[in-house]
């Protein structure tokens, strides 16, 4: 019973009732299909957040990549490049392309692995930034040059910056998932953001019909390839937690540090150290352990383990499984619910026997 009155009170006091009414409105005057107002000003909103000239929406992360990919326009067995940390969705867009694709292989502390790099050079780069890590492309000289495109995946590490600049702008095309319990969620959903006015004219040509921009505008349902909308609600579901996004990243990040930090101190092996950049988190805290650990807060990776059994080629000296088979995290929904204090004491209990 007191439990339930603590969920009660928590979810009261979360409440926010211009939202409320806002979704009620738009439901009761049914001007939640297409593409409404609101929709365009969350595009501009998010734009004007990030510091791109444009933004467009999507129905999911995995369509947005592939609207990225599309607009880039890329021959017939372009060379693309891709981390083995790749979310599987977006491996799955690439290989239903003609492409030549290669991975990389990243060490445990979220660098890549060059020790068997050539100068061979590739057409696009598909980076993951994962659990919240912006993964640095600078040591990829080598194999970048001012022709290859870049798409970053930064549905995990929304927020980050480099200097004074959002992450996001050290690539051609970058695009996050509004899903689940990202750091800013529609609950479905996806973005692209560019400054590329070709690339951003071209996705609304491909996948939106009903936007103003489009050529087909008088032509109903006028598009070039499938019809990609994010549903409309999703804006504003998203835009409400824009709102917050600042000030809970910024608590968040001061959290996972702390975090961290507890984790050095007991000699737990994780890939944070004062020179990484962190923010905009999912799924959880990172950390590399060969031991079994029986605790409800502690999850496995479960993305592709070995890249190369998909007929992909590895560019990395050797295919370390080990990485993926030491990886796990703590689960984040855990760590945002709970005081630093409480996590640190289960940390303590789920890590006694480890060392």
């Amino acid at each position: 019973m007191i439990k339930l009155f603590y969920k009660i009170l928590d979810t009261l006091k979360n409440f926010d009732f211009s939202l409320f009414l806002k979704l009620n409105l738009i439901v009761l005057k049914k001007n939640y299909s297409k593409y409404p107002d609101y929709v365009e000003e969350f595009e501009k909103t998010l734009a004007n957040k990030f510091n791109f000239k444009y933004c467009l929406s999507f129905s999911s992360g995995t369509a947005a990549f592939y609207a990225s990919v599309l607009s880039l326009n890329l021959k017939s067995k372009s060379k693309v490049l891709i981390s083995a940390l790749t979310f599987p969705s977006v491996i799955e867009i690439l290989k239903k392309q003609d492409f030549d694709i290669s991975f990389i292989n990243v060490d445990k502390n979220f660098k890549f692995d060059l020790d068997n790099i050539t100068n061979q050079k590739y057409d696009l780069l598909v980076l993951t930034h994962p659990f919240g890590f912006y993964i640095d492309i600078g040591n990829l000289h080598k194999i970048l040059d001012e022709k290859t495109k870049i798409i970053f995946d930064s549905s995990h590490a929304q927020g980050i910056k480099i200097g004074d600049q959002d992450h996001m702008k050290f690539a051609d095309i970058s695009f996050i998932s509004l899903q689940g319990n990202k750091a800013i969620s529609g609950g479905e959903g996806g973005v692209i953001f560019t400054d590329n006015e070709s690339s951003y004219h071209q996705m609304i040509n491909n996948h939106h019909p009903g936007h103003k921009d489009n050529v087909k505008l008088k032509v109903a349902g006028g598009i070039n390839d499938l019809k990609l909308r994010m549903h409309p609600l999703a804006a504003i579901l998203a835009k409400y937690d824009l709102r917050k996004f600042k000030n809970k990243n910024k608590e968040l990040t001061e959290k996972i540090k702390s975090i961290y930090n507890h984790l050095h101190n007991i000699g737990i092996e994780h890939p944070y150290n004062e020179n990484s950049h962190i923010g905009g988190f999912h799924f959880g805290i990172p950390f590399f352990t060969k031991k079994k650990l029986l605790s409800k807060y502690i999850k496995r990776y479960n993305w592709y383990e070995d890249l190369s059994s998909l007929q992909i080629k590895s560019l990395s000296s050797e295919n370390d499984l080990t990485f993926f088979e030491e990886l796990r995290f703590i689960d984040l929904e855990w760590i945002k619910k709970n005081n630093i204090y409480n996590i640190k004491n289960e940390i303590n209990k789920i890590f006694k026997d480890v060392n």
